[in-house]
C-alpha cells in the first residue's frame, strides 16, 4: 500500500514538474526572449525532468506550443525529423503554418529534394482553400534549388488536377519573379508534368512571342555553373600555387552578339549581307549598324 502510494505521488509530481516547466517556457515566449534563448531553456527543462525517449521530448514539445522555426532549431536535445518539424508549425494552425514555413527552409530545417517532405507538406495542405494552395505552393517553389526540384513539387500537387486546372496552376506559379532565378531550364521543370508538357510548352512558346524572346531559363545549370561555359574538375587557381586554365573559348555566337554592340553607334550594311554568323564576322572591321531585327542560329559544329 505504501508503495502504490508512493508511485502515485511521484507520478503526481512529475505532472506538476512538467506543467510548470511548461509554463515557465510559455511565459518566456511571451516575454520576447530571444529564439535560441527559447531553445536553451528547453534544453534545460528536458534535462530536469529526465526526458529519455524521442517521444516524451517530442509530446513535450508540442504541450509546449512551440511552432518558430527559429525556437525548434535552437532545441539540441533532439533531432527532430522533417514531418515532426512540419506538424509542430502546424500545430498553430494554418496562418502560423503559412507565415513560419519559409523561416523553416531559410533555417535549413527542411529541403524540397527530399521526397517525404514534399509529401509530407502536400498532405497538410488538403483542407486549404485554392488561394491557400496556390500562396502556399508559391512560397515553396521559392525555395527549391532548381527548376527541376520546382517540377517535382509542382507534380505532387497537380497529381489530382484535371489537365486544365493543372495547367492554370503551374502556369500561376512560375509565372512570378523568382522561377526565372532558378536554376536549370523549364526543360528541367517539364520533364516531371508529362501529362500537360506538350500544352505548357505550347503556352510557353506563345508567351515568349508576345515578350520579344525574353526566356524563363536561368543563366545557370542545375549545378550552378554557367552555361556555355567549360568546367574543367582539375582546375588549379593561382592561389594554390598552379597555373590557371585559360579563359572558355567564346562561342561563335557570342561574338556576333558582341559585334551587333559594337555596331550599334557605327553605318548602315546592306541587310543581306547578314545570312549568317559567319557572313557577320566577315564584315565586322565595316563597323556596321544593324537597323533590323533577325534571328541567330547556332552553329551545330561550335565548340
Amino acid at each position: 500500500m505504501s508503495s502504490s502510494s508512493s508511485l502515485h505521488t511521484e507520478s503526481e509530481k512529475f505532472k506538476i514538474q512538467n506543467k510548470f516547466a511548461r509554463k515557465i517556457i510559455r511565459e518566456a515566449r511571451n516575454a520576447g526572449y530571444e529564439a535560441h534563448e527559447v531553445g536553451s531553456l528547453v534544453d534545460i527543462v528536458i534535462t530536469s525532468l529526465k526526458l529519455d525517449t524521442e517521444e516524451e521530448i517530442f509530446s513535450f514539445i508540442v504541450k509546449c506550443g512551440i511552432c518558430d522555426p527559429l525556437v525548434i532549431g535552437s532545441i539540441k536535445q533532439i533531432q527532430l525529423s522533417a514531418i515532426q518539424i512540419i506538424d509542430l508549425m502546424f500545430s498553430e494552425g494554418k496562418e502560423h503554418f503559412l507565415i513560419n514555413i519559409e523561416e523553416a527552409f531559410e533555417q535549413g530545417l527542411l529541403t524540397l529534394k527530399d521526397q517525404d517532405t514534399r509529401e509530407h507538406l502536400y498532405e497538410r495542405s488538403i483542407d486549404f482553400s485554392e488561394n491557400d494552395v496556390l500562396r502556399y505552393v508559391v512560397k515553396l517553389s521559392q525555395h527549391a534549388s532548381s527548376k527541376r526540384i520546382c517540377g517535382m513539387l509542382l507534380a505532387d500537387f497537380t497529381a489530382n488536377m484535371s489537365s486544365q486546372e493543372a495547367i492554370g496552376f503551374v502556369d500561376d506559379v512560375i509565372s512570378h519573379d523568382f522561377f526565372h532565378d532558378l536554376r536549370g531550364s523549364l526543360t528541367d521543370l517539364l520533364s516531371y508534368l508529362p501529362d500537360i508538357r506538350t500544352e505548357l510548352t505550347q503556352l510557353f512558346e506563345h508567351r515568349q512571342s508576345l515578350s520579344n524572346g525574353e526566356l524563363v531559363d536561368s543563366d545557370e545549370d542545375e549545378e550552378g555553373n554557367l552555361r556555355d561555359f567549360v568546367v574543367d574538375d582539375d582546375y588549379e587557381s593561382v592561389e594554390s600555387g598552379g597555373e590557371a586554365d585559360p579563359p572558355p573559348k567564346e562561342s561563335k555566337k557570342n561574338k556576333v552578339r558582341d559585334i551587333i554592340v559594337e555596331a550599334e553607334e557605327q553605318t548602315t550594311v546592306d541587310l543581306t549581307q547578314l545570312e549568317s554568323p559567319e557572313a557577320i564576322l566577315r564584315n565586322s572591321n565595316k563597323k556596321a549598324r544593324v537597323q533590323k531585327k533577325y534571328t541567330i542560329y547556332d552553329d551545330d559544329n561550335d565548340e
